[in-house]
């Protein structure tokens, strides 16, 4: 069992089919709370979650993006209830077929690829790129000139994403501010402490910069981030984003 599953074994039980109002994540710019509607979650459900993120980031190695996952388990929860709500289908994760739900880590492929932008729209891809035709997330930046690191898309009406924060792994990232707007309402800017990295010895640990509350786009709501360089040069930022949707969407 990895550190995942132990920080958030007491979240392990069954889950009923309501409404509520939820305020650990960034829904909506400017309100409190959001209303979310939230489809049943069983003990096993959440068990497989659990052990599956432990298995996707290898959480003995990637301490730091675990413990994230591991703190925001109940915003994870929550999105994986939002896309039953819709689906009606249970979660299997590495065992889900057809309309099962399963979850992968977020891509660059899959910025303006068929879940995050389903209507297909040509420029959604990385940086206003072709959509879904752009497969890795290292980038050329201006200083001090914005880029949309997600331009405007609508998740898929059987999917959602949570977004938890960056890493970046070249030796000085170029990333020092971002902002998100979601459902046409812009979030006030946040600080990336992107140059922030532990010393080990000789070496330092890969950036990974933690958003200020993670950010939740459900199914059929819309997305956009900015990110702002405070120099000029290559950076990689790369988004730690849970998907969550039904095993016959998810593309390799």
């Amino acid at each position: 069992m990895g550190l995942i599953w132990n920080s958030t074994k007491g979240l392990a039980k069954d889950y009923g089919e309501e409404t509520i109002n939820w305020k650990k994540a960034l829904i909506e710019p400017g309100k409190d709370v959001a209303a979310v509607k939230l489809g049943p979650l069983g003990r096993d459900e959440v068990e497989l979650i659990c052990l599956g993120l432990d298995q996707l980031i290898q959480s003995r190695y990637n301490e730091a993006v675990a413990v994230a996952m591991a703190e925001e388990m109940e915003s994870i929860l929550i999105l994986a209830r939002m896309v039953k709500a819709e689906t009606k289908a249970p979660f299997q994760g590495a065992l889900a077929v057809g309309t099962q739900l399963a979850m992968m880590m977020l891509r660059a492929k899959d910025v303006g690829g068929s879940l995050l932008n389903p209507a297909a729209t040509a420029s959604c891809g990385l940086y206003a790129g072709t959509s879904a035709a752009v497969y890795t997330w290292l980038h050329t930046f201006t200083q001090n000139s914005s880029e949309y690191m997600i331009p405007t898309q609508t998740m898929y009406q059987w999917a959602g994403v949570i977004h938890l924060g960056l890493l970046d792994t070249v030796e000085v990232p170029k990333i020092n501010a971002l902002q998100w707007t979601l459902a046409g309402l812009a979030s006030v800017p946040q600080s990336v402490a992107s140059t922030m990295k532990k010393s080990t010895g000789q070496t330092f640990d890969v950036s990974f910069a933690r958003f200020e509350k993670p950010v939740i786009v459900g199914p059929l709501r819309s997305q956009r981030l900015a990110l702002m360089p405070y120099i000029t040069g290559d950076s990689k930022p790369e988004l730690v984003s849970l998907l969550f949707a039904r095993a016959q969407d998810l593309s390799l």
